[in-house]
Parts: structure tokens; sequence; C-alpha cells
């Protein structure tokens, strides 16, 4: 978080369970970053690290930390719900994708083969997710085979 964050001053909010784990290790990480920044950019950066001790994240939120620089006025949010959040958006268009096309020929060639399971498919879209379509194409060389 301190890298992408890449403020002076921060302030680390954990889950309450999390704070000795947090505490334990927050220097140790500030250090890490102060290495790492002079390593990258070679030259020497500051920065100071609060980790709040009277507010905490919810117990909702499963773990994970969220920074805050300039009074709150900036917010890293990295705990496991919001990267879930982002993780299933990111998805959420391939995840269209491939149902539109899968039941698009479930549809279209019922009788003719042994179909593919959705759950195989989809779990070879997501594997080729660096080209959307590389899936489209699959089923549709699987389905020509299936008509021959």
């Amino acid at each position: 978080g301190l890298i992408r964050m890449d403020e002076k001053a921060v302030e680390i909010q954990v889950v309450k369970d999390d704070f000795g784990v947090a505490r334990a290790t927050y220097e140790e990480a500030t250090r890490e970053y102060i290495k790492i920044m002079k390593e990258q950019t070679g030259k020497e950066v500051t920065v100071e690290v609060k980790l709040d001790e009277t507010e905490f994240l919810p117990a909702s939120v499963v773990g994970g930390v969220v920074v805050r620089a300039r009074k709150g006025k900036i917010v890293l949010d990295n705990t496991l719900q919001s990267r879930l959040k982002v993780a299933s958006a990111t998805l959420m268009p391939t995840l269209r994708f491939a149902l539109f096309i899968f039941f698009l020929f479930q549809i279209s060639y019922t009788n003719y083969c042994v179909r593919i399971s959705f759950p195989t498919y989809l779990a070879f879209v997501i594997h080729h997710m660096h080209h959307t379509y590389t899936g489209f194409f699959f089923l549709f060389c699987t389905e020509a085979a299936c008509l021959e």
C-alpha cells in the first residue's frame, strides 16, 4: 500500500483481530518500502507510518488494510473484500461472453453430439483470458468437429 500511495505520511487501519500482527510487521514493511524506493528511484525517501489504534475496520472485513493519507482525503482500500470486487468486475465481461457463446451453441447444436460441460468450457476461457475470443473459437471448432 505504501508504494501505491507514495505519500510522506500515512495511517493504517486494520481489523481489531489483526492489530497484533499489524503492529509486529508495519515497521518492517516501512523499512522494506524505503529500501525498494531507494533501489527503484535512487532517492532516499522518508515516510511516517501510523497504525490507527483507536478505530478499527469492521469485523465483517475478512482481512487486509485500509491506508489513508492527507487526513483521509486519499484512501487505498486493500481489504480482501475490495480486492474480490475488483477481480469480479474484471472477470465479468469475460464471464458474460462465455455464457452467451456457450448457451448459443448449446441451443444451436443440441442434438448433434456430446456437449462439453460448462465448467470445463469456463475454465478454458478463464485460462485464456488474455484473448477473450479464444474460448469462442475453441467452442466453434469443437461444435464444427461434432457435426462432421
